[in-house]
């Protein structure tokens, strides 16, 4: 397999991705907990499992009419999700109100995603390192408990939905709501995107571990975290053969 193929490989059951997908839209989404998902935050969710079971491929053109049609709602929301999926890089949207599904095979998208959330973690656990509170600190420390037990069972979906609940909670306790839903988007993308590559028990043995990054956390080591969270990105980058 080569490097763009294994960036680009999607796990093979759909039911896996689809709990994977849903979790990691509704992570710490505390609106939506409590409210219940919009039309437009619904139809957002279905387009975007869509694109990750297949249904929706890359250079496909998304009519609004047609999705309305098909998902028996109004254009009004429809138009929202999409705006919404061009903000996150998702879509193409043109003046004409063509829209395009991006198309997610290139390299340099995977570069440009990992160098955007490389810029993001690195500023977000410095920060949060060098002045995070005890509240905080007990809630990544059970969210470290979570990661590990599912390491334990080699559950690989567990592993991949409490990972991605600290990166997303780091990012929230250092830059509030609006980093959190800055990041969310580069995040889905990079796991769901990319091929989950060896089972949760090896990847936290090989480079940085979380348990290692939340102990600079504990520590208040803020330039150690940075620096563990850039070695903690890049060995995923170099796993994906490429360079960023």
């Amino acid at each position: 397999m080569d490097a763009t193929e294994n960036v680009t490989a999607r796990h093979e059951d759909p039911v896996y991705v689809s709990h994977l997908i849903k979790a990691l839209l509704r992570i710490n989404n505390y609106k939506n907990k409590k409210f219940g998902a919009t039309i437009a935050q619904q139809v957002y969710e279905q387009l975007i499992s869509q694109l990750f079971e297949g249904v929706l491929q890359p250079g496909n053109h998304l009519v609004e009419l047609k999705l309305a049609q098909s998902l028996g709602v109004s254009t009004i929301p429809i138009r929202e999700a999409l705006i919404r999926m061009d903000q996150e890089g998702w879509v193409e949207r043109r003046q004409s109100h063509s829209t395009t599904v991006c198309d997610f095979r290139e390299p340099q998208k995977c570069r440009q995603l990992y160098a955007l959330r490389l810029s993001l973690e690195e500023g977000a656990f410095y920060h949060l390192a060098d002045c995070v509170t005890d509240e905080q600190l007990t809630r990544i420390e059970d969210i470290l408990t979570e990661i590990e037990a599912s390491v334990a069972k080699k559950d690989m979906l567990s592993y991949r939905i409490a990972d991605a609940q600290l990166h997303l909670t780091v990012a929230e306790f250092a830059g509030g709501a609006r980093l959190r839903e800055m990041f969310r988007p580069v995040l889905l993308q990079i796991f769901v995107m990319a091929n989950p590559g060896n089972p949760p028990d090896i990847r936290e043995q090989q480079g940085v571990s979380h348990r290692m990054l939340v102990e600079a956390i504990r520590g208040h080591q803020a330039t150690q975290a940075a620096e563990f969270i850039k070695k903690h990105i890049m060995r995923q980058v170099y796993f994906h053969g490429f360079e960023i």
